[in-house]
């Protein structure tokens, strides 16, 4: 290709193009990647989201400076994250209950939903107590 180059610029460009290719192939290959599929959450909106995202930023800025003020906002954040999402999933349940009215099966099937009855038994595995990664960055980055 260096030593005897087409004379066609269109033939060249292919060269050139299927060489890099190859290049970038060699090097770092293309790979896929499986993602996690999750559930939809039926009563998520843009409003936990912006409160998850704010709680975020105040979690990394309490992290990278250690000040109390910072965890501070960011508790207050966290706390704010609970009580949107409680609200919204309370709103849901409670419209959805109240559009089924008269239809018993669907009111039930709705307060099974809410109170996670199942057939499912979940079993303790430990009664130890474990410090949680959390508190350790706690206890480790505040400067108080």
């Amino acid at each position: 290709m260096v030593l005897d180059p087409p004379d066609d610029v269109n033939h060249l460009v292919d060269l050139y193009d299927s060489r890099l290719r190859d290049i970038i192939d060699e090097h770092a290959p293309l790979r896929t990647k499986e993602m996690p599929r999750r559930p939809i959450i039926s009563w998520y909106n843009k409003k936990i989201q912006a409160a998850k995202r704010h709680r975020r930023y105040y979690e990394w800025l309490w992290i990278r400076t250690g000040w109390c003020v910072h965890y501070e906002m960011f508790k207050v954040n966290k706390i704010l994250v609970n009580n949107t999402h409680a609200s919204a999933k309370s709103e849901y349940y409670n419209k959805k209950i109240k559009t089924s009215k008269g239809n018993q099966r669907a009111v039930f099937d709705v307060v099974n939903k809410v109170l996670h009855t199942s057939e499912t038994v979940f079993q303790i595995l430990s009664t130890e107590r474990k410090i949680c990664p959390i508190v350790l960055i706690t206890s480790s980055a505040k400067r108080c």
